[in-house]
This record gives structure tokens, sequence and C-alpha cells, in this order.
């Protein structure tokens, strides 16, 4: 059986649009769709897909966080990244969406963790709201800095 050039362009469009519908910008087309792929990602223990939650600037401070941390092995107490934190969270948690506000490009999303109300901050990057811990990640890696400095 011959399949036409025409036939083998359509099957190809159909595979890849059911790829990326799955796994790419459908997941992030909003910042409630984010957080709750994140949630998602969390209670599966799935690092990968979690940290594809965030924005290339926070992704860039987690791994400088478990680099620093690294440094200090001496800290049984000290978790060893910040997304085991996360996963920890939502795999012992519950949570609640309550208010998602965009302007523009950024947005903020309160979200009741264990019944505590947070505000996650996001970005829209290529197209995709992703999760803005960036600043908070360098204040907790300015933070690592200073207790294995002070151990050295």
């Amino acid at each position: 059986m011959r399949i036409r050039m025409t036939e083998l362009i359509l099957i190809a469009a159909l595979l890849s649009s059911a790829f990326v519908s799955g796994c790419g910008k459908g997941k992030y087309s909003s910042p409630t769709k984010t957080f709750e792929a994140a949630w998602q990602a969390s209670k599966n223990a799935d690092r990968v897909a979690l940290s594809e939650c965030f924005t290339q600037a926070s992704q860039a401070e987690l791994k400088a966080i478990e680099q620093v941390r690294k440094d200090i092995p001496d800290a049984p107490n000290l978790p060893q990244s910040l997304l085991d934190v996360m996963i920890k969270a939502a795999q012992e948690g519950t949570h609640a969406v309550r208010n998602e506000t965009i302007d523009g490009d950024r947005a903020t999303l309160k979200v009741a963790v264990n019944e505590r109300e947070q505000v996650h901050r996001f970005i829209l990057e290529d197209s995709q709201w992703k999760i803005d811990g960036a600043a908070d990640f360098v204040k907790v890696r300015k933070a690592l800095e200073l207790i294995r400095n002070l151990k050295k």
C-alpha cells in the first residue's frame, strides 16, 4: 500500500498537533492552568515537569540553589532542593485557587495551600504562563550562601 505525500504530511501534522496540545502550550495557557500543572507534577514527584512550570530565570535560580546546597553537606535538616519542598507540600497538602489577575504579560494567582493563602507571580514567557519565583529564589540562594560561608 502506497501512501501519498499529502497523506503523509496530514498524518505528521495530526501527530504533531496531538503532541503539542498534550504536552505544551495548552498546559500553560493561563496562570491557573500552569499552577495546576505544577501542583500535579509535584504530586507525581515529577521534577522535570515541575521545573518546566517556572520561568527560565526561576529554573536557573533553582539550579543555583541546588549547587550551593551541595556545598553544605553537614546540614541534614536543610532540604536538598526547593523542588523537594514543593513536592512534599503537594503530596501532603491541599490547595484551592482563589483569584487570578492578569495585567498584560504579568499575572498573580492567589492560592490557599493547606488553608494558608499565598500569592504566586507569573510571567508570559514564549506565549506560555510560567511561575516567576526568581526573586524569591535569589533570597533563598543568598541565605544558603551565608550558611555555607559560616560553615567554612
